[in-house]
């Protein structure tokens, strides 16, 4: 499918790290890194990086908003 990256645009003007809706990063040594929602981010990262997003707690003020989705080559 010619994807060689993906992207998460962060669309939530307030948002709380206890929340959850963290986009996790999961090395191969075991190792996780967490990025907390925030208003105007981009994330980008490579497709096959191993990856989760945490569970929004039901005590969150508000949804988790974003828009996402693949980089890709342009089909010769």
């Amino acid at each position: 499918k010619s994807r060689v990256a993906a992207y998460v645009f962060g669309l939530n003007p307030v948002w709380r790290t206890e929340w959850g809706g963290l986009l996790l990063m999961h090395g191969q040594d075991g190792s996780v890194r967490g990025m907390t929602p925030a208003f105007g981010s981009l994330d980008l990262f490579r497709v096959g990086q191993m990856h989760s997003v945490s569970e929004v707690t039901r005590a969150a003020a508000y949804r988790r908003y974003s828009v996402t989705g693949w980089l890709r080559l342009r089909d010769r």
